[in-house]
């Protein structure tokens, strides 16, 4: 199998298709290594790029979904356009076609799995004390901070960049587009604060392969 079969069958191993979500995500890291191995080798020598691609992958009023997306998309040579419709983020991924094929299915396995942890951990802390105030953001930057962590330094380590044709594209379709810091950090003033955004620092770290997920477990 060539190198683009062999990304087109990673890719394809999503939930929807049966794949775990372990198994998906890991698919869909093992694709971004092949693409950076593919782009650096390879396309030095074919001028020819992937064609440009922009898709809406969620609309959401929460601003963590959103740094989540930025976190995915600008590790994996994407970027993220966001546009304010009726008080919610319309979220798009714009990139390379194999590019942005696997930071969507990333975004979504490793949102998904953030949405699952989140509940765990309110319910645990509901049976615990019957609060859940600071839960979701908590966890969700701890989820997060560990995300980043992992990714910059397969980012690095495989000197992903996002390619100048997208640029190009996104400065030409919106030549008004400005960018802007999206923070999301939590107070973390309580005990059930820091021990969400502990254990969303470890699941996010899990979700890597450090250990297994814990998605699902008290």
């Amino acid at each position: 199998m060539d190198i683009a079969g062999k990304i087109a069958a990673l890719l394809n191993k999503t939930v929807e298709n049966g794949a775990t979500e372990a198994e998906a995500l890991a698919a869909a890291k093992k694709a971004q290594e092949l693409m950076a191995k593919y782009h650096l080798e390879v396309l030095p020598f074919e001028p020819k790029t992937d064609s440009i691609v922009e898709e809406e992958v969620l609309t959401s009023t929460r601003k963590w979904q959103l740094r989540l997306a930025i976190v995915v998309g600008t590790n994996m040579s994407c970027k993220v356009l966001t546009q304010t419709v009726e008080r919610h983020t319309v979220i798009t991924l714009v990139g390379r076609e194999t590019d942005q094929a696997t930071a969507r299915e990333t975004f979504r396995m490793l949102l998904n799995v953030c949405l699952n942890g989140i509940k765990r951990v309110k319910t645990a802390a509901r049976a615990r004390c019957g609060v859940v105030t600071g839960i979701e953001i908590s966890y969700a930057t701890g989820f997060i901070n560990a995300v980043q962590d992992e990714m910059c330094k397969t980012a690095k380590a495989l000197m992903l960049v996002v390619p100048k044709s997208v640029d190009e594209f996104l400065y030409d379709k919106y030549p008004r587009i400005r960018s802007r810091a999206v923070r999301t950090q939590s107070t973390g003033s309580s005990f059930q604060e820091h021990e969400a955004k502990r254990a969303g620092y470890a699941d996010g770290q899990a979700a890597f392969g450090r250990r297994a997920l814990t998605v699902g477990k008290e």
